[in-house]
């Protein structure tokens, strides 16, 4: 668990994560700018966004970063545990 997006950007370079579920909207760093932060740094973890407002310009935005994927709230938990499966089994 991190606070904010800035917390989180410190734990991935601190600790081995096999996989990230970030919100998009959180303090101090948004989840577009943890996962730039973490293309930039070169930081190669999947990263799933969890989102209540998905739009056009975020699934646009979600592609252009290379997200693994996204899941829109509520989170059925059947599609997140599926969601989980398909990409831990990936790499």
């Amino acid at each position: 668990m991190a606070s904010d997006g800035i917390d989180a950007l410190m734990q991935i370079a601190q600790e081995k994560f096999d996989l990230v579920l970030s919100g998009i909207q959180m303090p101090n760093l948004n989840g577009f700018q943890l996962l730039e932060q973490m293309n930039q740094k070169q930081i190669h973890i999947p990263v799933i966004f969890i989102t209540d407002n998905h739009n056009e310009n975020h699934n646009m935005r979600i592609q252009e970063l290379g997200a693994a994927a996204y899941i829109e709230k509520p989170i059925q938990r059947q599609k997140l545990l599926q969601t989980l499966g398909k990409i831990l089994n990936s790499n």
